[in-house]
């Protein structure tokens, strides 16, 4: 049998300089199969001078030792508070004599590092470069999650196979079966046994998703009234309400929320933690009360566009 070895050699060569840059997935299907960027430290920033500690810092390593062994019970923070006391209250030669070994060993970093500037590469500079922007953006994440978090966003609906995998995982776990495996063996199991059910037991876990999904299109609703996201509309017509504001109402009325010396905002929220108790049959009945305004709020709309607007 004849064999291609320059062809062979290409390929084998190709495949160590793949290995030796990136981390390649072999489980994922052939269509989806990627390159993982590597995430490596650069030496760049291995070989940056480290930044001396400052005078206080010197203080603390000294007596640290010493004082866990003396107050074992003692947090970092109460430890750090009684440290700071005593630094305080120390002469002043003393305290001089910290300040004077970090001056000089922050001298000595200046100088490391005009020399570390010097050594770097145009690779380096933008290996640096890279990391400060993968840190940016790391931190544009953690800000959005946090606030997301603060706003308190409506949780999206669970999907069906999903709803299904959670319970047979718990199923499975008072049995034993999965226990120990790893997540993903045991969603591959899941998976294989939703695809033995019958239309008819799948449809149990559709309409469990069916109705969370309503719930939550709701949800948004009422987050969008809560925070002012409403659409714009032409002027001299009353806004299209919502399901969720037909129910403020009526707790109003009722008496059920008072709104006596609080904000707008305040009552919308304290009217929203009720309003995600509610069952679906009950929000049914705003829900349709929404709809009769949607109607209404439609017609005036052309109304106002058919009497406004000249062709």
């Amino acid at each position: 049998r004849t064999c291609d070895y320059n062809m062979l050699l290409r390929d084998l060569l190709g495949f160590r300089l793949l290995v030796r840059a990136s981390i390649v997935h072999w489980n994922a299907p052939l269509s989806r199969r990627f390159v993982a960027k590597s995430t490596k430290t650069p030496d760049a920033v291995l070989r940056r001078p480290k930044k001396p500690m400052g005078a206080f810092q010197l203080y603390f390593k000294e007596v640290y030792s010493h004082l866990t062994s003396s107050y074992p019970e003692m947090t970092m923070a109460e430890l750090i508070q009684v440290v700071a006391e005593e630094y305080r209250s120390l002469d002043d030669t003393i305290r001089d004599a910290y300040k004077e070994e970090a001056r000089y060993a922050m001298d000595e970093f200046k100088k490391a590092m005009e020399v570390y500037r010097t050594s770097l590469t145009f690779q380096d500079k933008k290996a640096l470069a890279d990391l400060q922007e993968r840190k940016m953006k790391a931190r544009q994440r953690r800000s959005r999650r946090a606030e997301k978090r603060a706003l308190q966003l409506p949780k999206g609906p669970t999907r069906p196979f999903v709803l299904f995998a959670n319970e047979y995982r718990k199923q499975e776990d008072l049995t034993g079966h999965l226990k120990g495996l790893p997540a993903v063996e045991s969603a591959k199991e899941a998976a294989a046994a939703w695809k033995e059910m019958g239309n008819e037991e799948k449809q149990v876990y559709k309409d469990k998703f069916e109705d969370a999904l309503q719930r939550y299109k709701q949800d948004v609703i009422a987050f969008k009234s809560i925070h002012k996201l409403s659409q714009n509309k032409p002027p001299g017509i009353a806004e299209m309400r919502s399901a969720f504001d037909f129910y403020v109402e009526e707790q109003l009325d009722a008496g059920i929320i008072i709104s006596e010396g609080k904000l707008k905002s305040q009552v919308l929220t304290e009217a929203f933690s009720t309003w995600k108790l509610l069952s679906s049959a009950h929000q049914e009945v705003y829900i349709r009360k929404a709809k009769v305004d949607e109607r209404r709020y439609e017609e005036e709309v052309a109304d106002y566009y058919d009497s406004n607007i000249v062709d």
